[in-house]
């Protein structure tokens, strides 16, 4: 199961924008990207790297952005769709720690 926190979905959703002004083929890209970014952390959780706290980074391809998640018993929960470059760390609250 892939849960993902409404706000994640919002800066996905975001994302998908800023690249639909740029190109409706980078859009679409960006798009499937995340998709399987989700796909592949909810198949294979712990083969991603893992910080301190436990949570766990997806770097999607071709883009600059990271899929933030937590492994449960039963899938993921992503938490965040992040720019790499850009305000490190600030979903943490998502998760309640």
């Amino acid at each position: 199961m892939i849960r993902v926190h409404p706000e994640a979905h919002a800066e996905s959703a975001e994302a998908h924008l800023h690249y639909l002004v740029e190109s409706a083929v980078a859009a679409e890209r960006f798009k499937n990207a995340v998709l399987d970014g989700y796909a592949k952390a909810a198949a294979t959780p712990l083969l991603w790297p893992q910080d301190d706290e436990g949570f766990r980074r997806y770097k999607l391809p071709a883009f600059p952005y990271l899929i933030f998640y937590e492994v449960l018993p039963d899938g993921i929960h992503v938490f965040a769709v992040a720019h790499g470059a850009r305000k490190p760390r600030y979903w943490r609250d998502r998760a309640g720690r």
